[in-house]
């Protein structure tokens, strides 16, 4: 039997679990480097079409995402996950190259490789966090949950780590080069760590039934992608410009959104083999709706950071909750659920952007409404989540 440790010393795989626990971090800085250099880059724009080009801005990121996620078993099955995961970690890197090349080249040269940008760092997302995914089902086959809650703070503590980073190279004039540690650490990884699977735990691609209890959790799924991109990036753009905070309390805001959420899928790894299920994800529903609404009402700067690791901390429980839900459908992790949990994950974070940047450009809605609407999906998600969980807790033993 594994142990149930993510940093257990299983034998033959100690350096795979390294792998794990840095590339996770190196995503975590890879997805919430556009958000912590949003200042940056939206001064690159005429201000009349700013609005419009951020709200536009991830779409190629979340297209190229789900494109990958989807062919990704089929592709391991011809080249091996161990090709595909080098694959990825070459697409984050060419991602930062060419996000730094954007930086440095004038405003009307730089907005063409903005897009290549984007697109390579969907791909590089999806492979990557696929392969780390199927990693961890093979060391949890016993207890999904908490190896899904221990990669994901990882991720979690990476995003944390990267507006600290940032602020800290704008302080001294070189936000620029916020790109060059984080390609340069991928680049190690993939020259010399081990493959994140062995020849022997690929599978073979067969063509399975998704039941129709898996596809509502991924519908569910999709609905909190929506919620948590309004209170991640919209939310930080709403204190800065909005409220007029400085640069520095939105990537305080930030780092602790990140922080909140690796500290609570970790308690609540821990909680959810000692209380209800229903009861936590209750509890954390109503802390990310106070976290909402702390946002709103914020008036000092300490009152926002304070708002956003509420939030963060809310928000934390629902991806691995519902995921190991999904699984326990036909009772295994494969490379199906995780692709289709974090396609539609994707699906619902690309889709709120250009949604609600169209709302707010065009008038037809408050920004502060914004929060309002996300509140309102976490508190109808949870009333179905704890629903599922009361239908299948025979199953869920």
């Amino acid at each position: 039997m594994l142990p149930e440790n993510l940093f257990g010393m299983i034998p033959g795989y100690r350096r795979p679990l390294f792998f794990v626990v840095l590339i996770s971090f190196c995503q975590g800085i890879s997805i919430i480097l556009i958000p912590s250099l949003g200042l940056e880059i939206r001064s690159f724009f005429d201000p009349r079409h700013t609005d419009w080009i951020w709200s536009l801005i991830f779409v190629p990121c979340i297209g190229s995402s789900l494109i990958a996620m989807r062919a990704y078993p089929r592709v391991i099955s011809v080249i091996g996950n161990h090709s595909a995961y080098r694959i990825g970690i070459l697409a984050n890197v060419l991602f930062f190259v060419f996000l730094y090349l954007f930086t440095c080249l004038p405003p009307e040269t730089g907005i063409y490789l903005l897009l290549p940008a984007m697109i390579f760092q969907g791909i590089g997302f999806a492979w990557i966090t696929a392969a780390i995914n199927m990693r961890v089902a093979v060391y949890f086959p016993l207890n999904l949950h908490s190896g899904l809650s221990g990669v994901h703070s990882l991720f979690c503590i990476g995003a944390f780590f990267c507006p600290l980073y940032v602020e800290g190279l704008r302080h001294i004039g070189h936000w620029k080069y916020a790109c060059i540690a984080p390609a340069a650490v991928l680049i190690l990884a993939a020259v010399f760590l081990e493959p994140v699977c062995s020849k022997a735990d690929e599978p073979e691609y067969k063509k399975r039934p998704v039941y129709r209890f898996e596809k509502f959790i991924y519908l569910l799924i999709f609905l909190y992608g929506i919620a948590e991109a309004i209170l991640g990036n919209w939310a930080a753009v709403f204190i800065g410009e909005v409220k007029g905070f400085p640069s520095s309390v939105v990537s305080a805001a930030l780092s602790v959104f990140w922080i909140f959420m690796a500290a609570g899928r970790l308690s609540g790894s821990f909680l959810a083999r000692r209380i209800s299920r229903i009861l936590l994800h209750s509890a954390y529903t109503i802390i990310s709706l106070a976290g909402a609404c702390l946002i709103l009402i914020s008036i000092q700067p300490w009152h926002a950071v304070a708002a956003y690791a509420v939030t963060g901390l809310g928000c934390s429980v629902f991806f691995p909750f519902s995921t190991s839900l999904a699984a326990h459908a036909n009772r295994e992790m494969d490379e199906h659920v995780s692709a289709g949990a974090i396609t539609a994950l994707l699906a619902g974070i690309g889709i709120s952007g250009p949604a609600a940047g169209v709302l707010l450009n065009t008038g037809s809605l408050q920004v502060d409404f914004l929060f309002v609407a996300s509140g309102f999906i976490f508190l109808c998600l949870t009333v179905f989540i704890c629903g599922l969980l009361i239908l299948r807790r025979d199953q869920l033993k």
